[in-house]
């Protein structure tokens, strides 16, 4: 049995993170594996790491960074003010933890120092191969340099997988390029999740990188009804499930309110913290949410996905706010699925609002769980081919 090491980012208040996270460890254990997320925590020396990052990046990136700390601080200050929202969240992310806990695997290696190269040398005393992936692994967070740990550069580049990695944006800051192509050059197999981070992989290093779908659209509906829970208090009546991660506008809450209206239907919003019991509900719930759904709007990606895998009929908004770019995401989804008609400003808010045939979607997405499934397969063979080789020379 392969003993693999999953490296993510472990966001416990956002629904696709732990849901993607689960689905790596569900695909791996699928085909054999011993699976398990691995945890390490960066052996921090803040004013050194500012001095670094003052010392190396351009003045808007630090001018970036200095914004988002500040923030971070009011924020901070805000929850020890407010202490309702702070219980609130604190529900959330235990909730999160528990299930996190119970579905997906998690070891914590301690402490590492990526200024010194120091690695628990554990980690490949007991694991065969590493993996990291999916989500925005590589994401320029304020405009910074990945996490070193997400780059894998304690394995050998044979032992070292991306699956469905992603880098967040289009492209690469012109400062940080030779570090990336280094960095990614010692994985020696690359899959993104995104058709631009297959271009940056290219652009850098040279080496084609497969694009292959978010991990939770690689399980069936099936398997996810599996884990998924029957939220208590669920309306008697059908139900239009919002699900908002950026501002519900005056145009969509018109839109959303002449919907329910016009067709008898109850309202939940799933991410609105006005509602407590709603809004800390953990993944399992999330998905008996959109399951039960008569119908779903929302400008979430996993959201949408979920919608789409479970064969209902949703909206898909442009998210307003500070993520707005986000959106290129779900349109490419849509695009994928040959559903581009579904954005709130194409789709026609009438009787046909509800009629929606995924029989070719359904068929897309087995077409991208079969490729998926065979990067994993393919990879997870290449030492036992390279010793083949060797011993055949």
């Amino acid at each position: 049995m392969k003993r693999v090491a999953v490296f993510t980012l472990n966001d416990y208040k956002n629904y696709g993170n732990r849901l993607q996270n689960y689905a790596v460890y569900k695909i791996l254990s699928s085909l054999g594996c011993d699976a398990k997320t691995v945890i390490l925590r960066k052996n921090k020396r803040f004013l050194q790491r500012i001095k670094q990052i003052l010392g190396n990046s351009p003045v808007e990136v630090w001018c970036k960074l200095l914004k988002n700390i500040l923030l971070d601080i009011l924020v901070n200050i805000n929850a020890i003010l407010n202490t309702e929202n702070s219980r609130i969240a604190t529900t959330r992310e235990d909730n999160f933890k528990r299930f996190t806990q119970k579905y997906s695997p998690t070891v914590d290696y301690g402490l590492y120092d990526p200024e010194k190269n120091i690695y628990p040398k554990e980690l490949t005393e007991d694991f065969d191969y590493f993996v990291v992936g999916s989500d925005q692994v590589w994401n320029l967070w304020n405009g910074l340099f990945p996490e070193p740990v997400n780059f894998l550069p304690f394995a050998p580049k044979e032992k070292c997988i991306s699956f469905a990695a992603s880098f967040g944006y289009p492209n690469v800051h012109e400062h940080l390029k030779a570090k990336f192509s280094k960095c990614l050059s010692g994985i020696g197999h690359i899959s993104v999740r995104e058709e631009s981070g297959a271009k940056i992989v290219r652009e850098l290093t040279g080496a084609d990188a497969l694009v292959v779908a978010d991990p939770t659209m690689t399980l069936n509906k099936e398997e996810w009804l599996e884990i998924a829970t029957i939220p208590d208090g669920l309306p008697d009546k059908p139900y239009l499930l919002t699900f908002f991660l950026g501002n519900v506008t005056k145009q969509y809450s018109e839109i959303i309110n002449e919907v329910t209206g016009d067709n008898r239907l109850e309202l939940i919003k799933l991410n609105d913290k006005r509602d407590t019991i709603r809004y800390t509900a953990p993944p399992d719930e999330f998905l008996g949410y959109i399951n039960n759904a008569e119908i779903v709007f929302t400008d979430s990606f996993h959201c949408l996905a979920f919608s789409i895998l479970f064969g209902k009929p949703f909206v898909a908004f442009e998210r307003k706010g500070e993520e707005e770019k986000m959106f290129t995401r779900i349109e490419n989804l849509l695009k994928l699925v040959k559903m581009e008609s579904r954005t709130s400003n194409k789709v026609r808010f009438d009787e046909t609002l509800f009629d929606l045939d995924f029989s070719e979607a359904n068929k897309i997405i087995e077409s991208e769980r079969r490729k998926s499934v065979s990067f994993i397969e393919n990879t997870l063979e290449i030492e036992k081919l390279i010793m083949e080789k060797a011993e055949c020379n």
